[in-house]
């Protein structure tokens, strides 16, 4: 994994919360996008906070470099309001740990050019990934005395670093 300082994004919206130390991060297994049922390989760095390349990419690196596959997920930096499963904004209003560059939204991996979704993995030739993901990126919180946000939304996996904001 590489990390290279960057600045802070220029996307909309103009209030929306400051990224600390911010890097754009290289990871050693390949990632793709997930969106409208395509995968897409990621060809420019992951934009997200330092901490959080350091805690839970390296992790998610990690284990997948181990397993020889890549990485898909749905999104990682995004400047919004969190919102539920159902896609609802949540009241209170907060910003999500995405607009901190703090959480991922983990699809699944891919293996021979198919992705295996998270719901799928357990049943896999990986039945063992999931969970060393889940572990991993847990106690790599936990180390740096923060609390883990690791919620299964059932197509997908939030995996971010809780946020206290207003």
């Amino acid at each position: 994994m590489k990390l290279k300082s960057t600045t802070q994004s220029t996307q909309e919206p103009a209030n929306k919360p400051q990224v600390l130390s911010p890097v754009l991060v290289t990871l050693d297994s390949p990632v793709y996008y997930y969106g409208n049922n395509i995968l897409e390989i990621s060809k420019s760095g992951i934009y997200c906070s330092a901490i959080f390349a350091s805690t839970i990419l390296l992790n998610i690196d990690s284990v997948c470099t181990k397993y020889g596959v890549g990485i898909a997920h749905l999104g990682i930096y995004n400047p919004r309001q969190a919102r539920g499963k159902n896609g609802v904004p949540l009241v209170p209003e907060r910003w999500s740990n995405h607009a901190f560059g703090n959480a991922i939204d983990f699809k699944g991996v891919v293996f021979e050019n198919s992705l295996i979704s998270v719901k799928d993995l357990p049943k896999s030739k990986f039945p063992n990934l999931l969970s060393e993901i889940i572990d991993t990126c847990k106690d790599g919180i936990i180390l740096i005395k923060r609390k883990p946000e690791i919620v299964n939304e059932t197509e997908w996996y939030h995996i971010g670093l809780y946020q206290k904001n207003k």
